[in-house]
């Protein structure tokens, strides 16, 4: 007769670990803790580029889907998008550094990098855009938009711990550099 084995331990649910369900959640949730979490663990910043790499997926499906349905090497595409992600995460998370110098909010790159990394979770709603009335695309845009920055704002105030006001500033920057990154990967 053999001894009964003890299940396995659980999995510990973080910015670096835990169902991915869960870490989207959590960002898209704008939990402070959440962030201020993810900014303080060290050894999230690889896992987080994962992370970033499914947000870009998730975001571009359709036009993926759209290649698919056209092109045989189709399959490159995925990795073009998950290229283009980190690079802009890498952008991003550069100005963002730039800015939390000039407002004498110092913080290091890799933080920054974690928290921002999540705040670019609001965007993979940009993947519904096609299948929303005329009349409903506006509205959607701009509460994505409202949503994008309060998520910007949370990371770097996360990151920084710089006060609600402070961070805002900070964030005006930065979404900007976020929002237009984005604009021209899509092109």
């Amino acid at each position: 007769m053999t001894e009964p084995t003890a299940p396995p331990p659980r999995r510990s649910f973080g910015p670096a670990g835990g169902p991915i369900a869960q870490r989207l959640a959590s960002a898209l949730a704008l939990r402070h803790a959440f962030y201020r979490t993810a900014a303080d663990d060290v050894g999230g910043t690889g896992p987080l580029g994962g992370f970033v790499c499914f947000i870009a997926l998730l975001r571009e499906s359709g036009t993926v889907y759209g290649l698919s349905q056209v092109e045989r090497f189709w399959g490159v595409a995925l990795l073009v998008v998950a290229l283009l992600a980190l690079l802009r995460w890498l952008a991003v998370g550069a100005v963002a550094l730039g800015v939390a110098r000039l407002g004498r909010s110092a913080a290091p790159f890799t933080r920054l990098l974690r928290t921002l990394g999540y705040a670019d979770a609001p965007t993979i709603f940009i993947a519904i855009a096609p299948w929303l009335t005329p009349a409903l695309y506006l509205p959607a845009h701009l509460g994505l938009l409202a949503w994008a920055f309060a998520a910007t704002w949370v990371a770097l105030r996360a990151a920084t711990g710089a006060a609600g006001g402070r961070a805002a500033l900070l964030a005006v920057p930065v979404f900007l550099a976020q929002q237009f990154t984005l604009a021209l990967i899509r092109l």
